[in-house]
């Protein structure tokens, strides 16, 4: 499925907000672009961060389907990133999903790739400097479906063995795969691999919804309108929980989890594929989940990933959005209702459809990176 950027600008949704201002918003921007913030990409697609080389800094891996490679951008510790001295990592194919872990115990963060349209899952292992070099064991086949068509791909220990594993999201057949690591960076299926979930399935996510210490996964459904629930059972086992699934109503597009009301109980939040709108969902205990007051939560532009921070850190979790020529910031109250933050939507470039957060500038505050399909950059904002 290849991404599909409407001609709708940010002008709307920076009408809305500059009319808040004028009600009373008088707080200076939340983000905010530095110096050399923004830097060339050819077509960025997935954009990561983490501690790549040894100094402590938050780097970026950046999939460049143009080039079809991974590059990685070091930091400098002030938000200032350059190209690694280690060479790219050249592929045959166009990068898809893209994740990070230390798939070996080395103490050093390894690269998993999806081909778009391939089980195979290519593994690289860092040296600690910036760079990858394909594994002992360098690529691991997902499935063996004959609809090849990868929308998710996490490193996660699922269960509970301190080993990495390998889940896959597999969109043309309905189901995620799951893949035990053995701690030396190779997979075997679980038993019962791949897992139903819905139909059409995007990038999952991992969290414990049930209390009961296992995690759990869910994916939302693009064709489908709903978000599948599976619960584990800490040996890497998923089943449909009681609740699942969740009818969302438009189509679930990208998920993110999180605590949004204070009850000690994930939420969820979920886009909508060719929609403006993103939906917050609570959960409601034994009842299921409901949508908080006010949502859906209308962003004024077309919204992709999202991401579950705190990111004014006052302690109730924020939602930031890749959201077509802008990063959108929402803000919680506690509550479950979110309401735009001072300065958003943050105008980046076009195509804007992943983030990765991180502290890049040393100040303990989280700040904003986010990958511009269609302006060939990464933009990177500040926390003030």
């Amino acid at each position: 499925m290849l991404l599909r950027v409407t001609g709708t600008t940010c002008l709307a949704a920076v009408t809305l907000f500059l009319a808040c201002g004028a009600n009373g918003q008088s707080s200076p921007p939340l983000l905010i672009r530095g110096p050399s913030s923004t830097f060339s990409v050819p077509v960025p697609g997935n954009i990561l961060a983490g501690h790549l080389n040894s100094d402590g800094h938050s780097d970026l891996v950046v999939a460049s389907a143009k080039e079809r490679s991974v590059r990685v951008f070091v930091n400098d510790g002030r938000g200032r990133f350059t190209p690694a001295a280690a060479q790219p990592v050249r592929l045959s194919f166009f990068p898809a999903e893209v994740t990070l872990g230390d798939l070996n115990g080395d103490g050093k963060l390894d690269l998993g790739i999806a081909d778009h349209d391939s089980y195979l899952i290519r593994l690289f292992l860092g040296d600690g400097k910036g760079g990858f070099a394909a594994a002992e064991t360098p690529a691991v086949m997902t499935s063996d479906g004959r609809r090849p068509h990868t929308h998710g791909l996490v490193f996660h220990d699922v269960n509970a063995d301190r080993k990495l594993d390998l889940l896959a999201v597999n969109s043309e057949d309905d189901n995620v795969s799951v893949l035990l690591g053995n701690g030396r960076g190779g997979f075997a299926p679980v038993e019962g691999s791949p897992f139903r979930v819905g139909r059409s399935p995007y990038p999952l996510t991992i969290e414990d919804m049930d209390g009961d210490a296992k995690l759990d996964l869910l994916t939302p459904n693009v064709e489908g309108g709903d978000v599948s629930i599976l619960v584990g059972d800490g040996r890497g086992h998923f089943a449909p929980s009681g609740w699942s699934p969740v009818n969302v109503g438009d189509r679930g597009y990208f998920i993110a989890t999180g605590d949004f009301n204070q009850d000690n109980r994930p939420d969820f939040v979920v886009s909508h594929d060719d929609s403006t709108r993103i939906s917050v969902w609570l959960d409601n205990g034994l009842q299921g989940f409901q949508r908080a007051p006010t949502s859906p939560l209308d962003i004024g532009n077309r919204g992709f990933q999202v991401a579950v921070v705190d990111i004014n850190q006052d302690s109730r979790m924020d939602l930031v959005v890749a959201s077509n020529t802008c990063v959108t910031v929402m803000l919680g109250d506690g509550r479950g209702n979110f309401s735009g933050a001072p300065g958003s939507p943050f105008s980046v470039g076009k195509g804007t459809w992943r983030l990765a957060i991180a502290d890049f500038n040393g100040d303990d505050k989280p700040d904003v990176a986010s990958a511009n399909l269609e302006s060939d950059t990464v933009t990177i904002l500040f926390a003030r």
